[in-house]
């Protein structure tokens, strides 16, 4: 028995101080959701998703919502949500919301992407801990809106898009 317990024992201290290096290096290294030029920093190119360009860097699309004063309509989104996938289709058959998405910077975060990791973390978007889908609208200075999980509420989407875009003005 005892031959067994001491390196069960060891063992189980070796695991523990290697889990406990891991934990402390991760959460101590937290990355701002914007303006993270560090090499762990995802640049991902932008989609094009019918009429519509999808970037899918959070810099960038910070950036250019700055640049040309434009609210970033903000897309968490993963394979495996059905109704995150739903509202790809939805995009850009529906045509007051496809017509409002052509005036604003859309930014889509999926759930492999490093940048979800630390929208998780922010604060403002706790529900993507939860469930899929979430959509949020923000200003062109980066500060929420709105946000909501129904993928079919074209109207409350489209009325925060306007109401971002009327703070730029």
């Amino acid at each position: 028995m005892r031959k067994v317990l001491v390196p069960t024992v060891i063992v189980a201290l070796v695991l523990g101080i290697i889990g406990g290096a891991v934990y402390s290096y991760f959460s101590s290294h937290d990355l701002e959701i914007y303006g993270d030029n560090s090499a762990e920093h995802q640049h991902l190119p932008a989609e094009k998703h019918g009429n519509l360009t999808v970037l899918r860097d959070p810099d960038r699309a910070l950036e250019v919502a700055g640049q040309k004063n434009l609210p970033i309509f903000l897309d968490f989104y993963a394979d495996w949500c059905t109704n995150c996938v739903k509202f790809q289709s939805r995009m850009l058959e529906h045509t007051a919301l496809n017509a409002a998405l052509q005036k604003v910077v859309v930014l889509q975060i999926h759930d492999t992407d490093r940048a979800y990791d630390r929208f998780a973390k922010d604060g403002r978007f706790d529900e993507i801990n939860m469930a899929l889908p979430l959509f949020a609208v923000l200003n062109a200075k980066g500060e929420l809106i709105w946000k909501g999980q129904d993928y079919t509420d074209d109207a409350a989407m489209i009325s925060a898009m306007r109401k971002a875009a009327a703070q730029t003005e």
